[in-house]
């Protein structure tokens, strides 16, 4: 895990990382505390890139990525962020470079695919061991518990909402249909499934690379500054997974664009629960602990209520049916608007001054800003039990339209002294 922000308002746009990040290596994963985050994505034009989550696609590092694609973009420019976005995701599945041959896009299949699978058999198995203390099984019973268990996470997929690139259920299937349906026969080999079972699997899996679903398998691609008629800064941010038949496997996260209308903005990516504190005035977990016991509540005042009153009165069927339609009415009604009220305070109160100081500040103080709160963040996990996922020396940049991309603070990776050439 790591901690990073951006902060924007009218003149520029400020960027803060830490410096931990996580490698991966097919299924293994390593943190480091000295990773660089965030980049110019071009040496002449006011626009930057930050990387959060895995520092690695598919085992090619995004420094090596990045840097490349800068020497290919040279003084080209377009004349929106936007124009940056499509041209550096054409440029990460262009054949120039062969960044993921064939055979590394069948790995990516494999393992995701063992990882669902393993998830679904994980599944089957708590279902059968719950239903064989209830009796012993049969074969034919067995294979039913793992249909049903299929079905429940097919059902849960198609769910899903669609992501935002080109590959298609049809296709995934068509190419690699073999390789899931190799692991899915591997996996559920002792349980001799229903062959029918093992196809819904295949075309669960293949469903799964075309939808936007929450895990953590993925990389953080944030790209902010200015287009060449871009007045206002933009922030346009991706989650990048893998490359799938040479195509981006990909989901859009969020964008801003600063305007006289919005003229502040600020985001977390990755762990953020403390950066919010800040913003909202109470910690997201509480919050939630604190929504969900008045939600508990509320919903057991009906039942309660029409308990204490069938002892005191004498009420027929019907009218203890309108009576508790109209209690829990009011109940649900009385939780609404506690969260709209709370909410509302919370806007009026933090959020809402906290954006507007944002938006008048100078770009140096938009720079010392998001310092501080990843500074915070780090902070605070230093004090806790918990294992160190943020660290290290934090680097900070302010993009600017007159001045372009300037550093602010920059952690030394090499002696300068020595490599004179740097």
């Amino acid at each position: 895990m790591t901690t990073e922000i951006i902060i924007l308002n009218q003149s520029a746009v400020s960027l803060a990382a830490d410096s931990a990040a996580t490698l991966s290596l097919q299924n293994e994963s390593k943190v480091f505390h000295s990773l660089n985050k965030i980049f110019r994505l071009s040496l002449v034009h006011p626009v930057g890139i930050m990387i959060y989550g895995d520092a690695t696609l598919m085992n090619v590092q995004w420094e090596t990525i990045i840097k490349l694609y800068r020497q290919r973009l040279q003084c080209r420019n377009y004349p929106t962020l936007n124009g940056y976005v499509k041209d550096f995701f054409d440029f990460l599945v262009s054949q120039k470079y062969d960044f993921f041959p064939p055979e590394a896009q069948e790995k990516y299949i494999e393992f995701t695919s063992a990882r669902i699978i393993n998830d679904i058999r994980g599944c089957v198995d708590s279902k059968i061991q719950e239903e064989s203390q209830k009796k012993e099984l049969t074969d034919i019973q067995i294979k039913n518990n793992v249909s049903l268990v299929i079905d429940g996470f097919k059902e849960k997929t198609e769910n899903l909402p669609d992501a935002s690139n080109a590959i298609t259920k049809g296709e995934v299937k068509k190419i690699y249909g073999k390789i899931i349906n190799d692991v899915a026969t591997d996996i559920f080999k002792n349980l001799k499934p229903f062959k029918k079972d093992i196809n819904k699997i295949i075309d669960l899996v293949a469903n799964y690379f075309t939808k936007d679903h929450d895990d953590n398998a993925y990389s953080g691609v944030v790209f902010a500054g200015f287009g060449e008629k871009d007045i206002y800064p933009k922030m346009v941010a991706h989650k990048i997974e893998g490359v799938i038949n040479n195509k981006l496997s990909c989901s859009f996260d969020r964008e801003t664009v600063i305007s006289a209308q919005n003229p502040g903005s600020i985001h977390k990516f990755a762990l953020g629960d403390t950066i919010a504190t800040f913003i909202e005035g109470i910690d997201p977990k509480q919050s939630s602990i604190i929504n969900d016991y008045i939600r508990e509540i509320l919903e057991k005042c009906p039942r309660s209520v029409m308990s204490m009153l069938d002892e005191e009165l004498s009420l027929n069927n019907t009218q203890k049916q309108k009576i508790f339609q109209k209690i829990t009415a009011l109940s649900n009604n009385c939780y609404q608007n506690f969260i709209n009220d709370i909410q509302q305070y919370r806007g009026e109160h933090h959020v809402l001054p906290l954006i507007n100081m944002v938006a008048l500040l100078p770009k140096e103080e938009l720079a010392i800003m998001a310092e501080t709160l990843v500074n915070i963040t780090s902070f605070k996990q230093r004090l806790s039990m918990s294992t160190e996922t943020v660290g290290g020396p934090i680097d900070v940049a302010i993009i600017s339209k007159g001045d372009g991309f300037l550093w602010v603070k920059r952690k030394p990776s090499f002696d300068k002294q020595i490599n004179t050439y740097l």
